[in-house]
């Protein structure tokens, strides 16, 4: 849920966990011997919702601080290690050419919004879809009875080859099809 509704909706995140925690039967189940140790704690988290600079003279970002989150899936930890990638082969090209102007460093930006945009835009819209809960109840619910949709649900947060088809709209064609 975007952090605009959650305000708006006076959500409490912390007391939210403890009701899940003990009212969810898989839940309760696990954490049933769990005693807490500290307070809990929590943070905002950067997510990849629309594009910004990521890189400037002599400087780049990479995963979290480059603002590169899912925002439909919250995963982070492979964006993280693709930005890490890209920064390397942009900061070898800088030392080989002597050359780390904010210009130059460009060339980063566009690497990232080629490898990650087309998915961070997608998760973008359907993190969207949850301010509508009617549609998405309605799309949970078909996904409850079409077992490809319902496989590419629960897929899709550590798929990434699901994940890039989810960027063509061949796909969505295909699964209306339920083909």
């Amino acid at each position: 849920m975007p952090s605009d509704i959650m305000r708006k909706r006076k959500v409490n995140l912390k007391s939210l966990l403890q009701e899940t925690l003990g009212s969810d039967p898989v839940f309760r189940e696990r954490f049933r011997a769990a005693k807490a140790v500290s307070p809990v704690e929590g943070y905002g988290l950067p997510l990849g919702s629309r594009s910004r600079r990521l890189s400037g003279q002599r400087w780049m970002l990479v995963g979290d601080a480059a603002f590169l989150i899912d925002p439909f899936t919250g995963e982070g930890i492979g964006n993280a290690i693709y930005s890490g990638g890209i920064a390397a082969k942009q900061a070898a090209e800088c030392l080989r050419s002597g050359d780390f102007s904010a210009e130059t460093m460009l060339a980063y930006d566009a690497s990232i919004q080629r490898v990650l945009g087309a998915e961070l835009r997608l998760s973008t819209k359907l993190q969207k879809l949850v301010r509508y809960p009617r549609l998405f109840n309605l799309l949970m619910k078909a996904g409850t009875r079409n077992k490809q949709l319902r496989d590419v649900i629960s897929s899709m947060f550590y798929e990434v080859d699901l994940r890039k088809k989810l960027t063509k709209p061949s796909f969505y064609i295909k699964l209306l099809l339920n083909r």
